[in-house]
This record gives structure tokens, sequence and C-alpha cells, in this order.
């Protein structure tokens, strides 16, 4: 799962001020940023997603932002659910000359990718089982690739937001 922290650090004339005090006074500023942050890393993180056979874990990849009192917190992320139980051996794939995986595991992926009948996918699945226990499966890395393929637009981001409120509390100075 991709999270952002956004730390904030307080100098000059601001290093008196409480980083709440700070955060109520910019919330919508960096609220509105953290948005269009967590919706760049959603897309990016989206289309690294493979689409499987049902395409549940597509679907089930969800973002949000969160306020707390003294800071605001986006994530990216799969929801509870039948299919986050795959996000993490996509994500990171499967070692090899491991245990087999379960029985029927994999028949539904089978019909749906392969075209093969029901009866068909039920008597040759013993072989993708295997071959992924020997071979093991490569990681997809979505997350990792979708946060990294972000980074830049998200930094970008929060750089300008900075210089909006530095502007800002220049101008209530004068």
């Amino acid at each position: 799962m991709s999270t952002y922290y956004v730390k904030i650090k307080l100098s000059g004339h601001l290093a008196t001020a409480s980083r709440k005090a700070f955060m109520d006074a910019h919330r919508a500023a960096i609220t509105e940023q953290m948005q269009k942050a967590v919706a760049a890393t959603y897309i990016a993180v989206k289309g690294y997603t493979p689409k499987g056979a049902s395409g549940q874990l597509n679907v089930a990849i969800s973002r949000e932002v969160i306020n707390f009192p003294s800071s605001v917190q986006g994530r990216v992320f799969v929801k509870e659910g039948g299919s986050r139980q795959y996000a993490k051996p996509v994500e990171f794939g499967r070692g090899k000359n491991l245990k087999w995986p379960p029985k029927g595991a994999l028949i539904n992926w089978l019909i749906v990718k392969l075209g093969m009948t029901p009866k068909m996918a039920k008597q040759r699945e013993w072989l993708f089982r295997r071959s992924i226990a020997i071979k093991g499966i490569n990681p997809v890395l979505m997350f990792f690739k979708g946060f990294h393929e972000s980074r830049s637009i998200v930094r970008g981001l929060f750089r300008n937001t900075g210089k909006v409120i530095k502007e800002k509390l220049a101008d209530a100075r004068k």
C-alpha cells in the first residue's frame, strides 16, 4: 500500500507556532493537494495492476484522505474482502520451490485467461499449481511502481502548496 505522510517543519517565526494551529490555518490547501497526490498515485497503481481472471483486484484498489488534528494522511490501498488475499502475492510475487497453491485456486483463472472448459481446467490445474510451486511467480510491484511513477507529481504539488502558504504568510505579516 502507498501511504503519504506529509511532515511539516515549522521554521523562522513559525517555529513557535504549534503544528496543529498551522494545520488548522492551512488545512484546506493541504487537503486539496493531498487529494490530488492520492489521485495521481491511485491512477498510476491502477495502471500497473493486472486485470486477472475476475478483475476484482483492480476494482478493490481504493484511496482515501484522512484529516487528523495535526496532520493530513492520504493512502492508496486494497479494500477488505476476497481480493485482498491476492494483493500481496501479486505485488511481491511468490518464491521458487515453495508449497503448491491451494487446490481449486487457479480454475477460474484457467477458464477466463486460457479459455479452458471447466472440466479441462480441473484436470490440468495441477500442472499450473506445480509450475508455480517450482518456478514461483514474478512480482508485479503495482504499488511500488505506481508510487514511484507519481512521486515527482506529488512532490511538485506540495512544493507549490508550500510556496502558496509562504506567500499568504508573508502577505499577512505586512
